[in-house]
């Protein structure tokens, strides 16, 4: 759970089972946003953050609350396999240069 939950808040709302306490605070986060007191980046992150929540227990979710966590879940996923692959990569080229030795 630390994994998917950051927020001391909504780990507590969640752990307590209160969605309308979770809708309550993705409203806070959304109001937020738009008054400027949080940045688009964090503000995403919190959102999707209390949606998997709500997700979590249960709830059902809108078109739009979907489709946040789904690009958000892609664009990690992308990420991921980016890196993986750079990293296979790397390690694919050392495991060559060591059985072949290097060239000089």
């Amino acid at each position: 759970m630390s994994e998917v939950f950051r927020t001391p808040e909504v780990i507590r709302l969640f752990t307590k089972k209160q969605p309308e306490a979770l809708r309550l605070r993705l409203a806070q986060v959304q109001r937020d946003l738009k008054l400027g007191k949080l940045a688009p980046q964090e503000a995403q992150n919190q959102q999707v953050e209390i949606l998997s929540a709500l997700k979590g227990l249960g709830e059902t979710l809108s078109t739009e609350e979907s489709a946040l966590i789904e690009k958000v879940n892609s664009v990690s996923l992308q990420q991921f396999i980016k890196i993986s692959s750079t990293d296979t990569q790397d390690k694919l080229l050392a495991l060559a240069e060591n059985c072949l030795g290097k060239p000089e």
